[in-house]
């Protein structure tokens, strides 16, 4: 074989094994979820996942039922939620999606999660803890003043964000025994919503993220015990989807936000 041969064929090995290597590292992973997962689960570990692993991660959010009819659709790899499976499935059909391919989807549980959803105030009603039933007659609009719990004499503002369903569900099924939310409740969306109108309204509360807690705002801080995480792929997970699982059940718990 000739120099000049050899040189060419070197140069072709270089370059595929060049190539080979660009495609492994530009493997993504289309991963859908609720928003309290995404904020406090996914994005706080994609940097360090794909560092780990090369596969980058593309992340969405969605309610139960979206991300069921995304999986479907094979439009995302995986969709996580802060709820068991069977949960899952009451909250596709509860929102009007079918189950009926339920057999297809292969759920499993990668992790444990604070339950307590975060409890945002105004700082002006100087409290810092309530009760599970003080919180229930709040935001079911049975208690309205302040002062009914131990705060100053001041209205009660609700603010509710409509884009997270699944979270109020939750909320109204664990600590809300299943009453409903005050008529007059503030209607926003993001949690970033909620938290603009809970520091710029007196007398406000609202749910919220860990990744938005901070001093413009009052935390309130009550018992609300643990929940699992699920993923959910259709069929069997991908070789991504395992490295995903494997990373949060492992590294990536140091991770996530509590």
């Amino acid at each position: 074989m000739t120099t000049r041969l050899k040189t060419c064929c070197l140069a072709m090995a270089a370059m595929l094994i060049f190539c080979v290597a660009d495609h492994v590292q530009a493997e993504t992973l289309k991963v859908t979820g609720g928003a309290t997962i995404t904020e406090n689960f996914l994005e706080p570990i994609r940097d360090a996942f794909a560092k780990s692993s090369g596969v980058t991660l593309e992340i969405s959010n969605s309610t139960p039922a979206q991300g069921w009819q995304q999986l479907t659709a094979e439009q995302v790899d995986a969709a996580v939620y802060g709820l068991s499976f069977n949960e899952v499935v009451a909250s596709v059909e509860k929102q009007g999606g079918s189950t009926a391919n339920r057999a297809e989807m292969m759920p499993q549980v990668i992790g444990m999660m604070d339950a307590g959803t975060k409890i945002i105030a105004n700082k002006d009603v100087g409290l810092a803890s309530l009760s599970p039933s003080q919180l229930a007659g709040i935001f079911s609009g049975e208690i309205t003043n302040w002062s009914a719990v131990g705060g100053p004499d001041k209205a009660i503002v609700v603010v509710l964000g409509t884009k997270y369903p699944a979270i109020l569900e939750q909320f109204k099924k664990n600590l809300m025994k299943g009453k409903d939310y005050s008529g007059n409740a503030m209607q926003v969306e993001t949690y970033a919503d909620i938290k603009e109108k809970v520091a710029s309204t007196p007398g406000a509360i609202g749910f919220s993220t860990a990744a938005l807690l901070d001093d413009s705002i009052q935390p309130i801080r009550y018992s609300g015990g643990m929940r699992i995480v699920t993923l959910i792929t259709k069929g069997p997970e991908s070789p991504a989807a395992e490295k995903l699982i494997h990373f949060i059940q492992k590294e990536g718990k140091k991770y996530v936000k509590q």
